[in-house]
């Protein structure tokens, strides 16, 4: 077998094994096995990580392994046990709210059971779309509600709910007065606050494609402060349009399409690059009027049941 000239690389010259004959093979894997051999001996460092803190400076740190042992009081100044679950970083259940951290992620919020199971998986159906899993693991509650973006799911959802936030200045005060403070107000969100008021809610959304942002959001709920529908993405902040004149009184197929009808007049609509002002007045009307139906269908069925 003829051997083709060797490939030179940097200057080196490479067997070109696919050619090679096995006694080249052989002498080569002797070269390889010594040079092996040189480099381990040489006692070289194959972690290129920096940045590593010194012993010393460890030993800074050591002090605050010991404050806190089983007899230390674990509440909040609140009076809240820290030992559970909660505050920034989990969501609470009692008999009359939910009480989300502000650092819950909205993988968190799709995934949890009570949440979904109070909101016939609403919550998990305002997020699922949200760009992907990798995504909803590090965007949080907080960020979503604090930004007031006019593309939010999240806010959407939780206006339909009647939510209330936490301000660490502030305090508590409800989410449809914390969307119209100044966003020069510097505070803390610390929590939001969904009260158990709501008997029925549906939110529905349109996307151009999966995982991009809504052309439109739509949440109808049936609670203790009637029914509302929440339209967001128009592509405003999410706004909430009440029953007031109670159209639903009755829930009839023609006061549903009146009520479909009475929340496109008085929601603003504008265009950009995903849609026109008038695509999304009629596809407010279409989702308003699906989420209503979805409602009463599963009311009929509690009720057969």
């Amino acid at each position: 077998m003829t051997e083709l000239e060797p490939v030179t690389l940097r200057g080196d010259g490479y067997m070109n094994y696919k050619n090679a004959d096995m006694n080249a093979l052989m002498c080569e894997r002797d070269k390889c096995a010594a040079e092996l051999a040189k480099y381990a001996k040489s006692g070289l460092s194959l972690d290129l990580s920096r940045g590593k803190p010194s012993a010393e400076q460890l030993a800074l740190s050591l002090n605050m392994l010991d404050v806190l042992d089983h007899r230390s009081i674990l509440d909040s100044e609140s009076g809240q046990d820290c030992r559970n679950y909660g505050g920034l970083d989990g969501i609470e259940e009692n008999e009359n709210e939910f009480r989300i951290g502000a650092y819950v992620s909205l993988r968190d919020i799709e995934t949890n059971e009570s949440l979904n199971k109070y909101t016939d998986n609403a919550f998990a159906d305002s997020v699922k779309d949200i760009v992907g899993v990798q995504f909803r693991n590090v965007a949080t509650v907080g960020g979503s509600i604090w930004g007031r973006y006019g593309f939010s799911d999240v806010m959407t959802i939780f206006r339909a709910l009647g939510a209330k936030v936490e301000l660490f200045h502030e305090g508590i005060m409800e989410l449809d007065d914390f969307v119209k403070l100044p966003r020069t107000v510097r505070d803390i969100l610390v929590s939001v606050i969904v009260p158990k008021e709501t008997e029925k809610v549906v939110y529905l959304s349109q996307r151009n494609q999966s995982t991009d942002f809504p052309v439109l959001t739509c949440a109808v709920s049936k609670g203790k402060r009637g029914t509302m529908a929440v339209i967001g993405a128009t592509p405003y902040m999410a706004e909430p349009v009440y029953d007031s004149e109670n159209i639903l009184s009755v829930t009839t197929d023609e006061n549903i399409e009146r009520f479909a009808d009475y929340v496109a007049q008085n929601i603003r609509f504008g265009s950009n690059m995903r849609a026109s002002a008038e695509y999304r007045k009629i596809i407010c009307n279409v989702l308003v009027k699906r989420a209503l139906k979805t409602i009463v269908s599963e009311n009929e069925k509690e009720e057969i049941c």
